[in-house]
């Protein structure tokens, strides 16, 4: 169950306004790490962060790129993105592997007024029948950890080889270039979207990477 205390936010995205349901206090959560598994399963996906609002601001823009198509959420945290793509008419599974984060985002959705599907979603051991049934797959802040990386490397190409395009969101971290620097060209042909969005008093920058089979 989920156990940390929770804020309802309003976020305007173009001309929309959107409830998320959130933990704001991060030092509460980090309080809460007293071994490496506690470290290793840091639910950092249960706070709001820029780069969900910046995927969700590119599938706002680009609605008609999602409508009636078959979204999958890698990683989906509060579930925003996801939640954004049903509003824009797609059928979307969010996938995540705490059980904290699905519970969020179907709170999300639920108050957003639109339905999504949940499941169980490991990396490391990723259902199949996931990988078969999807036409878009999206993600924000999946290239944060390192050690998820060799991960990520199996499991996006399986989309990617069936024409599955995949859109990360990202605020440009070190470790997101390295590895992308990594895979272009030999596993990805890897387009660039730039989001800007409003963030504290400033705005910051979000890159929409979005990966496609490397051409020959």
């Amino acid at each position: 169950m989920f156990s940390w205390p929770t804020n309802i936010t309003g976020i305007a995205i173009g001309d929309r306004k959107f409830n998320v349901e959130a933990v704001v206090d991060q030092d509460a959560l980090i309080d809460t790490v007293k071994t490496q598994h506690d470290l290793d399963h840091f639910p950092y996906g249960w706070m709001l962060w820029p780069s969900a609002i910046g995927l969700s601001t590119y599938i706002l823009d680009n609605a008609n790129r999602f409508a009636d198509k078959r979204v999958l959420e890698l990683g989906c945290g509060v579930g925003l993105a996801g939640v954004v793509a049903a509003i824009a008419g797609a059928t979307v599974i969010q996938t995540d592997y705490l059980d904290g984060a699905l519970e969020l985002s179907s709170r999300n959705a639920n108050i957003n007024g639109v339905t999504t599907t949940t499941c169980l979603g490991d990396w490391r051991d990723f259902p199949v029948n996931l990988v078969e049934s999807t036409d878009i797959v999206i993600g924000t802040d999946i290239l944060y950890e390192r050690s998820m990386h060799p991960y990520l490397k199996n499991l996006l190409p399986m989309f990617t080889k069936r024409g599955v395009p995949v859109l990360i969101a990202d605020p440009i971290r070190p470790q997101a270039l390295d590895a992308l620097g990594l895979w272009e060209h030999d596993l990805f042909h890897i387009e660039h979207h730039f989001v800007d969005v409003p963030w504290d008093t400033a705005s910051k920058t979000i890159w929409i990477i979005e990966l496609k089979l490397a051409r020959g």
